[in-house]
């Protein structure tokens, strides 16, 4: 019952900022109410928006080796899979449009390696399972200015991924079961209100125990202004009661600011900063308070990016279990490092202090421009007291050729500390992915 009533009032009350732009008679489906971007077009049947609707077609094959000295794993896991996504997105009809995507990940060849269920566990883990699933079923209605309603599974990219991402990264997305709701009907703001009762994650529909999909009541809301020319500001709650995991159920409330400046000479100053507090919510039976900050300073000049930053991920020592701050629903694959060692918060929480270096090329050769050269450095260490934990390395090189076609190979190397009492995190693990995408649309 409250969940229902939270969710009422909130999309009441962001549907009544539209009131203004709506009785100053703006037609619907034009001007605020569009989407951002191209606008989809707009038809007079429903035939028609079928008609001129967009089919599209999005495969991706993917090769990872997993070297992981961790006790019990003893032997490399190999993967080869790919990737195949069929979708059609109508055109737009009355303000409604609908949107179909299928999904399937098959593996070629022998099935070495550990993803997730199949209960290899001596093989290094590749969490890409095979199965064939509805990536994503939607329907959307634009027909109250500057606002937009989206009913069924979907993606969610919120904010920077940290904590409500797709994890695209992975063969298999995560998706949301959702009602989400977002307005601009205020100028350079934009407004986000999401209720998910089911998130399914990257482990896929035949997922049990751990890995399985979270379901309970979910509700997200996010509201940025980048109206200062010179950064985005950003305010965010997330409110997590996940009745198949207690234990991750959590309320978190946040601010970000994100932006940069010219500092002449074709040069840019860049600023990330972030400051969230967490605490245990619906049916988590621990009690806690753990709090997150980042700070990534850097600098950008003719295709060089140079990053430098620290993220702290805290402890509750003194409370129930010592709960740490944690980011379940997150795109957790591009946060701490590629090896994927901290896709949950350690004891004694998580301190990562890192460096990256990035260079696209421009002005080389018509099939070398755009390549993009990525190195980045991690040292780890826990949160909560002294202790080191490891440190990784982190390579990339990744090229669109064609507009069409995407070609990348990715390294990463982690060095755990012998101290750490976690088994996994004080193993070495090298990872090598090679993958090669293709996609195109009607």
């Amino acid at each position: 019952m409250k969940t229902k009533f939270l969710m009422s009032t909130v999309l009441a009350g962001l549907t009544a900022l539209s009131v203004p732009a709506f009785a100053g008679g703006e037609p619907a489906g034009s001007g605020m109410g569009a989407s951002k971007g191209s606008s989809p077009q707009v038809v007079n049947s429903l035939a028609d928006a079928f008609k001129n609707g967009k089919a599209y077609i999005d495969a991706r094959y993917r090769y990872e080796t997993v070297d992981d000295s961790t006790t019990g794993i003893t032997q490399d896991g190999e993967a080869s899979t790919l990737r195949t996504r069929v979708g059609f997105t109508t055109a737009k009809f009355y303000n409604l449009q609908g949107s179909l995507e299928m999904e399937n990940v098959s593996q070629l060849g022998d099935e070495d390696y550990d993803d997730g269920s199949n209960s290899k566990t001596t093989y290094g883990k590749v969490a890409d399972p095979e199965g064939s699933e509805l990536n994503q079923a939607w329907l959307s209605f634009d027909g109250v200015p500057a606002t937009t309603i989206k009913y069924g599974r979907q993606v969610l990219n919120l904010g920077n991924q940290r904590f409500i991402g797709s994890v695209g990264w992975r063969q298999n997305d995560q998706t949301f079961d959702a009602v989400t709701l977002t307005n601009n009907s205020v100028k350079d703001t934009e407004l986000f209100y999401g209720y998910s009762y089911n998130v399914n994650r990257i482990s896929g529909s035949n997922a049990s125990g751990a890995t399985a999909a979270f379901n309970g009541d979910i509700h997200m809301l996010n509201a940025n202004y980048s109206g200062l020319g010179f950064g985005k500001v950003g305010l965010y709650g997330y409110w997590l009661d996940l009745e198949n995991s207690p234990a991750n159920s959590s309320q978190t409330i946040g601010a970000n600011f994100v932006g940069s400046y010219d500092i002449g000479s074709g040069a840019k100053a860049l600023y990330d900063l972030e400051f969230a507090q967490q605490s245990d919510y619906g049916d988590n039976t621990n009690s806690y308070d753990a709090n997150y900050w980042k700070v990534e300073p850097g600098i950008s000049w003719n295709g060089l990016t140079a990053k430098a930053g620290m993220e702290v991920l805290g402890a509750d020592v003194a409370g129930d279990a010592g709960r740490v701050f944690s980011t379940p629903l997150a795109t957790l694959h591009k946060w701490n490092g590629w090896a994927d060692r901290f896709l949950a918060t350690p004891a004694g929480g998580l301190e990562d202090k890192y460096g990256s270096i990035g260079y696209k090329l421009s002005g080389v050769h018509e099939y070398l421009d755009g390549t993009k050269f990525t190195v980045v450095y991690h040292d780890y260490s826990v949160s909560e007291g002294s202790g080191d934990i490891g440190n990784e390395w982190d390579y990339d090189v990744t090229q669109t050729v064609f507009g069409n076609y995407t070609v990348g190979v990715k390294y990463a190397n982690y060095t755990g500390e012998t101290t750490v009492p976690t088994t996994a995190l004080s193993s070495d693990v090298d990872k090598l992915i090679f993958t090669f995408g293709v996609k195109f649309s009607q």
